[in-house]
């Protein structure tokens, strides 16, 4: 009987795609990575993406997008081994899934609402103006990713300008990668840690502490897109809000318990974009302005006393990129950036500077594309640059033996200091091998 009811539930699926006449597409990913240190695979996914547009009346349309991801094995005894989902585990993920109302609530107007990403800025790589939806920093190296949250867009069209402001009631963290990514470097160096652990405040589950809202005005002078931009919200990576020192057994050893939280900040951005003699240009400012952030150290346990630091304090700083793209009239793309401030760097004294190289070369018909140089280099200091800088390498090769068919093979190699941005990445190369479908 069961079987009967899942096969006329596939039939009125079925039926109803083909009636409502969606449109489907997406992609199949291949994505294999392994570290060269010690052979050991660091990514092994397979990613299904399937997105569809729905449009029934010339004003009404809906989007969605979903993703369909393998895992590891989830088996840790015998008795797992007699479940499929455990030995092939599959996660779907809801990307995306909003609907756009065009003229509403008055002409000229469109309204989005639902589970949807609303990018912001111009840059290439990092966007400092960028921050509605949170950092989706699962994969490190795509740093530009972001997840959709619920969330109200109202857009107004008029002859000079876009208007469209932004409503999104609830508070959602950031995806962190598998590496060391909390704020506490600066630990006393008085004592051996035995246990480090944290507690995450969330928000408190009522509007006015987890809504953010944003507007953005854009317009075009000279053939250049001009465009400013506002956000009342929330820092989406916590910071440390008080640590507690315990003793452990072993003398001089000490337990550490943080509490982090999520402040509030303001970012006031604008944005550039334009030609100047075919080659392309542009430029991306944000101004922070986040509440005083203090942190308190416990040591009450240990018999000295309890200690407050600022961690960040409430004045502006500023993140900003400048960009550039040229093409040779030999097929040949550059593609250059430089970025003062980083993903994970607030206030004014901790932002780092960075330059992005990519050099592109397409032949045989642009079936295939390599990548001599795509690079990033790091400084944190310019008058120490020999003790302060880092650098990642990633040449990569990508062949399309059919239309919409990609072979990527590629290698990273990460080279940093002690004291520059990438000491976290130190002894990650790696080699990896990806292939893309898209449909």
């Amino acid at each position: 009987m069961k079987r009967y009811k899942i096969t006329i539930l596939l039939l009125i699926v079925t039926g109803s795609l083909n009636y409502a006449q969606i449109n489907w597409n997406g992609y199949l990913l291949l994505d294999n990575r392994m570290r060269v240190t010690d052979l050991n695979y660091s990514c092994e996914e397979l990613r299904l993406a399937l997105s569809s547009e729905y449009q029934p009346t010339d004003r009404l349309k809906f989007l969605s997008e979903f993703w369909l991801r393998t895992s590891d094995p989830l088996a840790s005894n015998s008795r797992d081994l007699t479940s499929v989902s455990k030995i092939l585990p599959v996660k779907l993920v809801l990307r995306e899934a909003y609907f756009n109302l065009r003229s509403f609530p008055l002409e000229n107007f469109d309204l989005s609402i639902g589970k949807q990403l609303i990018p912001w800025g111009v840059a290439t790589r990092f966007s400092p103006t960028d921050n509605l939806n949170p950092m989706y920093l699962e994969d490190i190296w795509d740093f530009s990713s972001r997840l959709a949250v619920t969330s109200l867009k109202v857009s107004y069209y008029h002859q000079i300008f876009l208007l469209q402001g932004v409503y999104m009631p609830y508070f959602t963290p950031a995806v962190l990668p598998k590496i060391k990514t909390t704020r506490l470097e600066n630990l006393p160096t008085m004592f051996n840690y035995r246990n480090i652990s944290d507690t995450l405040i969330m928000p408190e589950h009522k509007p006015q502490e987890t809504q953010s809202f944003g507007m953005r005005v854009k317009t075009t002078i000279f053939n250049y897109d001009l465009a400013i931009s506002y956000l009342n919200g929330r820092y989406d990576i916590p910071f440390p809000k008080r640590m507690v020192f315990s003793p452990a057994s072993s003398p001089g050893e000490v337990d550490l318990k943080t509490e982090l939280y999520f402040p509030k900040r303001h970012i006031f951005g604008c944005e550039l974009t334009g030609t100047v003699k075919n080659c392309g240009i542009w430029a991306e400012a944000a101004m922070y302005l986040p509440e005083k952030i203090n942190l308190t150290s416990d040591l009450t346990q240990l018999g000295l006393g309890t200690f407050d630091s600022i961690i960040l304090n409430n004045t502006p700083y500023f993140l900003y990129v400048l960009g550039l793209d040229y093409t040779f009239t030999s097929g040949l793309y550059l593609n250059y950036e430089y970025f003062h401030g980083f993903l994970s760097e607030h206030g004014k004294d901790n932002l780092n500077n960075y330059m992005a190289f990519t050099i592109e070369y397409k032949t045989l018909n642009e079936k295939l594309k390599i990548y001599p140089l795509n690079t990033i280099l790091t400084v944190n200091n310019w008058r120490s640059i020999k003790d302060s800088y880092g650098l990642v390498l990633m040449p990569e090769v990508s062949y399309y033996p059919i239309t919409d068919l990609e072979f990527t093979l590629g290698y990273r190699f990460i080279y940093s200091k002690a004291n520059a941005a990438f000491k976290h990445l130190s002894n990650q190369d790696e080699v990896y091998l990806k292939f893309k479908y898209n449909f």
